[in-house]
């Protein structure tokens, strides 16, 4: 709702952009550790005597976790109205990219969740298949 407005994304998008450099890392470890915690917990003999083959019936899951959270931090590297992105910088730099369309942070937001509907259909077949 705040980035709706251009004058206030000027001044929001600094304190933004520092929270979230701080808090992407540990949002990460914090997802990694999930998926360590649930391969952990899928080897455990009270849950094997419960639940199959566990671990593999929850690998879409676990996928979905990490891509959920990856994605739209990758996707953020491509936004062409930061003039400070290191990629589209680097790119310049060695004349790989020509005229680009505007990329920004509403069109990186929307290419995620649309990108994460399609993955949550992959995970719905995949786990269809395996919890047969």
């Amino acid at each position: 709702m705040i980035t709706s407005d251009p004058d206030i994304v000027r001044l929001v998008q600094p304190i933004h952009s520092k929270i979230m450099k701080t808090l992407d890392p540990v949002l990460m470890f914090a997802t990694v550790l999930s998926v360590v915690n649930m391969l952990c917990l899928g080897k455990m003999d009270a849950v094997k005597r419960v639940l199959r083959r566990a671990n593999a019936k929850f690998n879409a899951t676990r996928a979905l976790l990490l891509v959920g959270q990856v994605q739209f931090s990758v996707l953020r590297r491509f936004i062409t109205t930061n003039e400070t992105s290191p990629l589209l910088h680097t790119l310049h730099k060695f004349k790989r990219l020509g005229e680009y369309p505007e990329f920004g942070i509403h069109q990186a937001r929307l290419l995620h969740s649309s990108l994460l509907c399609f993955e949550c259909l992959i995970v719905a077949i995949v786990n269809f298949i395996v919890w047969k």
